[in-house]
Formats: C-alpha cells, structure tokens, sequence
C-alpha cells in the first residue's frame, strides 16, 4: 500500500492516508476524525514516512505498535506525575487508552526507570489507609489487593505489621480521636460501632478496646451489637 498523503492532526498525531482501504481493526490502530490511521507525530519523522511511501502490511503493523508503546509511554509519564500507581494499577488504566501489550511495556519501561515501584507504594499505602482512613491491618491489607499488589508482597507486608500491630490499641487511638465525649445516645455507640466494623475491626476488639480504656458507653439491653 502507498502513502497519499499526512496530516499532522491533535494530541501529537499524524493522520496516514493511503492509496487503498485500510481496515484499522485488523491493525489495532487508532484513527483520526477523517478516518485516517493514526500514529504518533514523532514517530512518523524518526521513520522518515513520506508521500509515495509503499508500506507492507508487516510494516504498518509495526508502526502502529511502535505507535501506541510511544503514546503509551507518555502517558505513563504524565499519570506518574500527577499521582503514584503499583504496577498493575498503571497497566489497567493505561487499557482504557491502548492495547493491553503497550499498556504492559510502558509499566515494563517505568519500572525500569524506578518511576514505579510495588514495595515502595504497597507500604506507604498501607501506612495511609491505616493512619488516614482508619483501617484495619487486615481491611488495608484486602485494599492493597483489590489494587493489584500481588499475594507474595501482601503477606511480607502483613509479616512486617503484624509483629508492630495492636489493633486494640488502634482502635482505642482512632476512639480518641474521633468519637470520645461525641457519643450522646445509644444510636451513637451503634453507629461508632458500625464505622470500626466496616474498617475491618472486629465488635470483640472494639469493646475490649475501650473497656481497657475505662470507657463505658454500652448498653447491653439496647444495643445492636
């Protein structure tokens, strides 16, 4: 197939024209406004594409993997700055933008440059869905994996917490914090009640909890729990 015409079109893209139809589905391309397969700008100068160009179908299938990695990349890098990801958090937003193998090596590319690191964001996400959300070891550790951390990683973090973690003691902490002297009816225990439960604490760990604490805010005839 030969190359008519490019049109340089928005988002540092590059619209190909050629001689013939081009089904981009059977290339995995993305296509501009007019339907033109589209690749990225820079590429489309490194590769010296031009006018009167032939291209095999080989060769365009390759471009346009070329194409999306490139995009994908920098995307990649634009997310990075904006916030952090573990790998497999990256990936799948990426997915939503390009296909999966170029989502994966833009991950592959930024985890090379250190721009993205499991263990580094597992543990300061555990620590912040602990201190800043109230969680439990165990309800972080069950957010961590909804997010893709891997099994492996997940037990060494629990390994390393659990030998620190008393979660009597951070229930009695977030108690302090954010319910003492609050507290002016039943409905309000069981509703504090609820709120530690659904951060992943267990009623027993609770009560014990504020019961070593010489809080007595139970009314065992009334209460739901």
């Amino acid at each position: 197939m030969k190359i008519i015409a490019l049109k340089p079109r928005r988002k540092s893209l590059t619209g190909v024209e050629f001689d013939q139809p081009v089904e981009p589905e059977l290339f995995l391309a993305e296509t501009d406004a007019a339907g033109l397969i589209a690749l990225d700008s820079e590429l489309c100068e490194m590769k010296r594409l031009s006018a009167g160009m032939e291209l095999t179908d080989e060769e365009l299938e390759s471009l346009v993997s070329q194409s999306h990695i490139k995009r994908a990349k920098s995307r990649a890098m634009w997310y990075l700055s904006r916030s952090s990801y573990p790998k497999a958090g990256l990936i799948k937003k990426l997915c939503a933008s390009f296909p999966d193998y170029a989502a994966e090596a833009a991950a592959d590319r930024m985890e090379e440059l250190g721009l993205i690191n499991d263990r580094d964001y597992a543990g300061r996400r555990l620590e912040r869905l602990m201190a800043d959300k109230g969680m439990s070891l165990k309800m972080a550790l069950y957010t961590l994996s909804t997010e893709g951390i891997d099994r492996e990683l997940l037990s060494a973090l629990k390994e390393e917490k659990e030998y620190e973690y008393d979660p009597v003691r951070a229930v009695t902490e977030i108690y302090e914090r954010r319910f003492k002297n609050k507290l002016r009816s039943q409905k309000d225990v069981d509703r504090m009640m609820a709120a530690f439960v659904r951060k992943g604490f267990s009623v027993q760990t609770v009560k014990r909890a504020l019961e070593e604490a010489g809080e007595d805010v139970f009314d065992t005839e009334n209460t739901e729990f």
